[in-house]
């Protein structure tokens, strides 16, 4: 019941290998998942396990034991059955994805005959095994998580989905406040542009008159009266921005 109320994928992963890890007192569980790409499992979760190993493991697509689980459908693989129904080469290379995983069984997670993913388990004993009645809750098991997973994994990718969506949100805004910002500026060095235009030739007037004899005070006082105007509306502009 607490599984089915769980979306959040981490959370439903740590919940699963703890659970199974403690009430049947395993060695260790791992819960392994397809990648978002689909050309690799990996470790979602583990019991038992060091964190730093557990992220490292990466089975491709076509590995022995993948394309096993594909064929082999929802049965639970007890490793040493399998190993003896192979040829030497099929086994060694199956039993490396075994060893890859610490399992002695392994229990796929089958809904609607897509695969994905598998529970590793191994025993804390060599003299611990599961009978029938224990394969058969496990299957039961297994069913059930298969479901709740594929609602964590949609779950997962819809959040993975809002979370671009939120970046590509963030983007288009940054880039319309930088297009705002620019079309500004632009605006502002235009309107600033045109007053220190009118202060330059007014001043270069004066300069160019100075040599040819004194300026009538009225003509001095309006090149003046221009340059101070021109000042004001020049600080008047920075003021407003």
């Amino acid at each position: 019941e607490e599984l089915e109320t769980e979306l959040h994928l981490n959370e439903l992963s740590n919940l699963i290998v703890n659970t199974l890890g403690e009430v049947l007192r395993l060695k260790s569980v791992a819960l392994v998942l397809r990648t978002a790409s689909a050309d690799q499992w990996c470790v979602a979760s583990a019991y038992g396990w060091n964190l730093t190993e557990s992220k490292k493991v990466r089975i491709p697509q076509a590995a022995p034991l993948i394309q096993y689980l594909l064929h082999n459908g929802p049965h639970i693989l007890v490793r040493d059955r399998v190993i003896r129904t192979l040829s030497w080469r099929e086994a060694n290379s199956i039993s490396h994805d075994f060893n890859l995983l610490q399992a002695s069984w392994i229990v796929p997670l089958f809904r609607q005959e897509r695969l994905l993913g598998a529970i590793a388990l191994s025993s804390s004993s060599p003299e611990s095994i599961f009978d029938e009645a224990d394969f058969q809750f496990l299957r039961e098991f297994a069913t059930s998580i298969a479901k709740i997973l594929q609602n964590a994994l949609k779950f997962d990718e819809l959040e993975e989905r809002l979370a671009e969506l939120k970046d590509a949100q963030s983007k288009l805004l940054q880039d319309a406040k930088l297009q705002s910002m620019e079309q500004l500026a632009t605006g502002m060095a235009h309107e600033i542009h045109n007053p220190l235009t009118i202060i330059s030739g007014k001043a270069q007037l004066l300069l160019m008159r100075k040599d040819a004899g004194p300026l009538k005070e009225d003509k001095v006082e309006e090149v003046l009266k221009a340059i101070v105007e021109q000042t004001k509306r020049a600080a008047e502009i920075t003021r407003r921005l």
